[in-house]
């Protein structure tokens, strides 16, 4: 339900009224709009939000060059103002403080974005902005990355007009029905604007031409943190006229400051979201867009399936009654059913593992039937016989198949040398495959995590495996999995306490939640740091999301029983605990 406006603040509207509404504009107002991307759009693509690059990466450098005694406290002196909830307003202040030259600053930002590829919203969202009716062909970003002309390259037909520089402003021309992207701060190759000083003013003709697009365009804001000054005098001295289909700020948190006041003056929306890919996930079904074309680019394909089979493994596992999950787990079910056939039979069997297993085998043996060198098929299949009891060693008979018929895939490699690394010891054979693995997609987050757990079974390798975790990271700093294991390896290998809390904390901050890891947390909380009470709350939160983890339902019980004194509780869990591992 959409609620009304009241006195300074932007009226509100859920996603799917959002995007209904837009939608139905279809045939009748036709209006169009202009995407304007902020770095939240990018985190799920590997690039760290700014916040992020403040807080883990570049203060922890200050405070070896400043010799701080501690990161948070040297922050807070030096910088006015400065808390770690508000790190991402300190970006400018911070990245120039920390890089002494326009060179090293440019060579930090190409650092953080090269080499990254459009993560599942991205996908989406290049398919919206290629339409030939050019209702949404209009990008409009302070990204130095490319992750959005990319997008469009890789997952479309289409090839946008991509404006990375002040040379090219005459360019920005509203009329055009062919994509435009313009990266408001520059390129991260082409003297990107990052300090506090060179963001202060847009250039003069990027945003005068700028201004022009808004002038017969709504504006959408996705990812957005409001922080950039420049920005707002740009909208603050557009016309009253501009921005004829109205403004909406799409974004899980209310904009606030001075941009949630010129949002409210403008009579803009607040629609309030989940995170990107979740919104774009919406967008797909609403708007009937089309999934890449599987003979066009093999791989990113199936890598488009992967990211897919990842969310919404991630939305199936949170419950019903967090806002907006039940329509997205909705949009799940309706998504599968326009993918390719033996995808959908895969995503079946997937959903039948847990309540019928047998019938998911024979769903699996069905589809390999039909489509005997289907990979995603084979290996699925013997995932489900790997972690069927009695039976895992009939799994490498489809590992095998399918490295037959695709023997460079990275993805069956990784999982064909996990198995062989639980099953046979054949520590040889293990590290071979891990290795083809790693040079089949150095930028497997997965390969490069398994390997590290490889390495650390081995004390004398633990540095190795230390150096692929740091790998898995740089690919994809937020992957939750990973900083999980991480901090885990810091804490029993290392013995390095402090740094693993940090990369719990991270863990745990991801969106959606992970119930593996809020209870792996609250684990090492109550038995390493003795915060008994932050620890409870940890295996709630657990247990809220996976009410029969029973990792967590034991840990909670010892929690308990010796410590918090409820020994009738306890055993309650325990015997929960009990009943699912029979």
């Amino acid at each position: 339900m959409r609620k009304k406006s009241v006195a300074g603040a932007p009226r509100e509207m859920e996603v799917p009224e959002f995007l209904r509404r837009l939608k139905l504009d279809e045939g009748r107002l036709n209006r169009r709009f202009a995407f304007f991307l902020g770095a939240g759009c990018s985190v799920s693509s590997g690039i760290s939000a700014a916040a992020d690059l403040v807080r883990d990466r570049w203060l922890p450098r200050l405070k070896d060059i400043h010799e701080w005694s501690d990161v948070d406290q040297g922050a807070v002196g030096r910088y006015d103002g400065y808390t770690g909830d508000k790190a991402a307003a300190f970006y400018g202040a911070v990245l120039d403080d920390l890089f002494v030259t326009a060179d090293e600053r440019q060579q930090e930002i190409e650092s953080l974005c090269d080499g990254r590829s459009p993560g599942f919203g991205y996908a989406i969202l290049a398919q919206l902005v290629a339409r030939p009716d050019g209702r949404f062909n209009v990008v409009l970003t302070t990204n130095f990355d490319d992750l959005m002309a990319d997008a469009l390259y890789l997952y479309t037909d289409t090839r946008p007009l991509v404006i990375q520089h002040e040379s090219l402003a005459a360019f920005i021309r509203p009329t055009r029905t062919r994509p435009l992207v313009v990266k408001l701060h520059g390129d991260h190759r082409l003297s990107p604007r990052n300090t506090a000083l060179e963001t202060v003013e847009l250039e003069r003709e990027i945003a005068a031409h700028t201004a022009m697009v808004l002038n017969d365009r709504g504006l959408i804001f996705m990812g957005y943190g409001g922080n950039d000054g420049s920005i707002l005098r740009l909208l603050e001295g557009l016309p009253r006229e501009a921005i004829p289909a109205g403004a909406y700020w799409v974004h899980p948190h209310r904009p606030s400051g001075p941009l949630g006041e010129w949002l409210a003056k403008r009579g803009g929306v607040w629609v309030k979201s989940g995170w990107f890919d979740e919104v774009m996930l919406l967008a797909r079904n609403t708007f009937e867009l089309p999934h890449p074309q599987p003979d066009r680019f093999t791989r990113i394909f199936d890598e488009y399936q992967t990211a897919f089979r990842t969310l919404s493994s991630r939305i199936e596992a949170r419950p019903v009654t967090d806002a907006g999950v039940a329509r997205l787990k909705e949009v799940v079910q309706e998504t599968e059913r326009s993918l390719p056939e033996y995808w959908k039979i895969v995503s079946e069997a997937r959903r039948l593992e847990k309540t019928d297993p047998a019938e998911a085998e024979r769903t699996y043996r069905a589809g390999i039937e039909r489509f005997p060198g289907e990979v995603a098929l084979l290996v699925n299949y013997a995932t489900l016989l790997e972690d069927t009891p009695g039976r895992a060693k009939d799994a490498e008979t489809y590992y095998q198949r399918a490295l037959e018929n695709d023997p460079k895939n990275a993805t069956v490699l990784g999982y064909y040398a996990d198995y062989l690394q639980k099953m046979t010891g054949r520590s040889s054979e293990v590290e071979d495959l891990y290795k083809r693995a790693i040079a089949a997609n150095p930028r497997s987050v997965t390969n490069l995590r398994y390997y590290a757990e490889f390495l650390e079974e081995d004390p004398s390798r633990r540095d190795e495996a230390e150096s692929f975790y740091k790998q898995a990271l740089e690919v994809n700093p937020g992957d939750a999995t990973t900083l999980g294991d991480y901090a885990s390896f810091l804490e029993e290998t290392t013995g390095r306490r402090e740094e693993a809390d940090a990369y719990y904390r991270r863990a745990v901050s991801t969106d959606p939640p992970n119930a593996t890891i809020l209870a792996n947390y609250a684990d090492y909380l109550h038995k390493t740091t003795g915060r008994e009470r932050e620890a409870e709350s940890f295996y709630k939160r657990a247990l809220e999301l996976e009410p029969e983890n029973s990792f967590a339902l034991r840990g909670y019980a010892d929690l308990l029983e010796r410590v918090l004194g409820d020994k009738r509780q306890a055993v309650e869990l325990r015997q929960r605990a009990d009943a699912v591992n029979t």
